[in-house]
């Protein structure tokens, strides 16, 4: 994958506001689909749909932890780096 497909693909991925909320989140540290489920208020289903889509977009993975899926950033420093660009990091979602 180029740059210039891998920089598409992320934009595609940021287009929705609750994958925003969700990277947020794993900014914070790796969590399982219920940790993000309780602290964005959606329904699993929903989570689950939208960590596959940043997952096939490239920008989280996720690894097992006995029976429980955890997802963490692929490259957090690049997708900080992102966040920042857009002013979305959570140190300012409070300030909006």
């Amino acid at each position: 994958m180029t740059e210039d497909e891998q920089a598409a693909s992320y934009l595609k991925a940021f287009g929705h506001p609750v994958r925003l909320r969700i990277v947020q989140e794993l900014l914070k540290g790796p969590k399982n689909v219920g940790e993000v489920e309780r602290s964005l208020n959606i329904l699993q289903a929903n989570a689950s749909q939208h960590l596959s889509i940043l997952r096939i977009n490239g920008i989280v993975d996720s690894s097992r932890k006995g029976n429980i899926k955890v997802y963490s950033l692929k490259e957090p420093k690049k997708i900080r780096s992102i966040m920042d660009a857009l002013r979305l990091d959570e140190t300012e979602s409070g300030n909006r």
